[in-house]
């Protein structure tokens, strides 16, 4: 179990520097929208937690494996 643990907290600390990163690239107004939709959504819950959905093209036929 303290394997897993040590595991995570290496995982979680390398993901916090790439989300750190993208942060600073990004435009300060598309943050700010984000952070508005992300409060709404928290608050009214329902359908306004459609802003968490993840959009991806489904079957990507163009990728042979």
């Amino acid at each position: 179990m303290c394997e897993l643990f040590k595991r995570a907290v290496k995982g979680l600390s390398a993901a916090k520097k790439v989300l750190d990163e993208t942060t600073a690239a990004l435009n300060k107004d598309l943050i700010n929208t984000w952070s508005v939709a992300e409060e709404k959504a928290m608050k009214e819950q329902g359908e306004a937690l459609r802003i968490f959905d993840v959009q991806v093209d489904k079957g990507m036929w163009w990728m042979e494996i």
